[in-house]
């Protein structure tokens, strides 16, 4: 009698020798009916391990996703200068915010950006709802991927390089 990998992981035998391959318990009875208590306790075992894996896998999948580093220049500027700029950069500072500029966007004590923290940051507070003033940006929120980026950058430290930290305020080209 050949087994499928499923059969053989389980090792639920027949009470009769058969060629064909089992298709339920009710073949694998006693005589008065009842399944024999080593096979409940082996496919409990089996269901709880199964149970416990796939719990394993889940919880090691998200772990994964939270460990991954955000990098500021790829994956957070490029949201910010898409979605934010029009109302917090160079041309406009609604709220006297710039999230083109770090000395702005991590302001001690405004906690716009609060390194370590999305929970107590206001820009994860304004994307994610209207807790805390209307849902930015207005014109449609983002979607929850890029919301998590923001958080995990924000959660990871915030870390934003000195190169892109655009501190320096240019003079105007002048005419030649």
């Amino acid at each position: 009698m050949r087994l499928t990998p499923l059969e053989q992981f389980f090792i639920v035998a027949p009470r009769e020798p058969t060629d064909r391959p089992m298709k339920s318990l009710s073949s694998c009875t006693t005589a008065n009916g009842q399944i024999p208590a080593k096979w409940m306790q082996t496919a409990a075992r089996s269901g709880l391990i199964c149970a416990t894996l796939g719990l394993w896998l889940f919880t090691g999948r998200l772990s994964a996703q939270s460990l991954d580093k955000v990098d500021f220049e790829k994956d957070v500027q490029p949201l910010l200068r898409q979605n934010c700029f029009s109302c917090h950069g160079p041309k406009k500072q609604k709220a006297g915010m710039r999230l083109d500029r770090r000395r702005s966007a991590l302001k001690k004590f405004s906690r716009r950006v609060v390194p370590g923290s999305s929970e107590t940051s206001m820009l994860y507070h304004r994307l994610i709802g209207e807790d805390f003033g209307p849902q930015m940006p207005p014109p449609g929120a983002l979607r929850s991927e890029q919301i998590a980026i923001i958080k995990a950058w924000i959660d990871q430290g915030a870390e934003w390089p000195d190169s892109l930290a655009n501190e320096m305020e240019l003079p105007p080209l002048g005419k030649r």
